[in-house]
C-alpha cells in the first residue's frame, strides 16, 4: 500500500472491506483498520439525551456507548463515509457551505459528536 493523500473512508468508490483489506493503517485516523470484530457490546439498555435547561450534557452512559461502538475512530469513519456520499447527492451537497472534502467535513462532525458522547 501506497501513501494516501485522502482518507480511505473519504472515497465513495472503495468498499469498506477493500479499505481494511488494502490498506494496513489509516494515516488519518489513529486507528488500525483491522476487520472489526463482532458486536460484544455491553450496552443493552437505552441512552437518554442528557440536558440541563437547553445545554447538553455528557453521560457515563454516553460514553461507553462510544467505547462499545468503536470509539471516536470509528464515529470518524462513519462521518467521513457520509460525507463522501452526501457530496455525491445534489441535495444534499447544496447544503455545505465549505468545499474541503469529505474527511475535514467528517472529522468535525464526529469531533462534536464523540465530545457530546463525552470521550476523547
Amino acid at each position: 500500500s501506497g501513501t494516501l493523500s485522502v482518507c480511505p473512508f473519504a472515497m465513495k468508490e472503495m468498499k469498506k472491506e477493500d479499505i481494511y483489506e488494502i490498506h494496513g493503517r489509516c494515516p488519518f485516523h489513529r486507528k488500525i483498520h483491522d476487520a472489526p470484530p463482532g458486536p460484544s457490546m455491553s450496552m443493552n439498555e437505552d441512552v437518554p439525551i442528557a440536558l440541563v435547561g437547553r445545554t447538553h450534557q455528557t453521560s457515563e452512559k454516553a460514553a461507553k456507548l462510544l467505547k462499545d461502538i468503536g470509539g471516536g475512530d470509528r464515529i470518524r469513519e462513519l462521518c467521513t463515509r457520509f460525507y463522501a456520499l452526501a457530496f455525491e447527492d445534489k441535495v444534499l451537497d447544496s447544503f455545505m457551505f465549505l468545499d474541503d472534502g469529505a474527511a475535514a467535513h467528517g472529522q468535525r462532525l464526529a469531533d462534536w459528536i464523540i465530545q457530546k458522547m463525552g470521550g476523547e
